[in-house]
């Protein structure tokens, strides 16, 4: 009969850890929709900007200061040669306000830089980390 509590109430925990590890980043689509190096004053930072448009049915939130996304870029081989944790992302609303939020089916925009000196960078991705169902 101990056996049988002790097996239940494994599995119970074992339930709830699986339902409070929903991974909403899965559900974050991202689109880049723009880049350039021409920027005032720094000339070995590639700048891209693009949206991304949460399709959970949460709202979601990015958690400060990392905000939860990584831009990386990759040269012509495919190879990741700049992150954005070296310089910087973040979001903003459709006023272009700061946010750490999207609701469900809200689009936002993007925006990081990424240290490429010798203008290596052919392609990138986003990636998303740390979003976590919003309050």
């Amino acid at each position: 009969m101990r056996l049988n509590l002790l097996l239940l109430a494994v599995g119970l925990a074992m339930t709830v850890c699986s339902v409070q590890a929903e991974d909403y980043a899965t559900n974050l689509i991202s689109t880049v929709t723009g880049f350039t190096y021409d920027n005032p004053t720094y000339n070995n930072v590639l700048t891209i900007w693009g949206t991304i448009t949460n399709t959970n049915t949460v709202s979601v939130k990015f958690n400060i200061p990392a905000m939860g996304i990584t831009v990386t870029g990759y040269n012509q081989n495919h190879l990741p040669i700049s992150e954005s944790t070296e310089g910087f992302a973040g979001l903003d609303d459709v006023n272009g306000d700061p946010t750490t939020f999207i609701h469900p089916g809200q689009t936002v925009k993007f925006h990081a830089a990424l240290i490429d000196g010798q203008k290596q960078i052919k392609f990138t991705k986003v990636t998303f980390f740390d979003v976590q169902e919003a309050d």
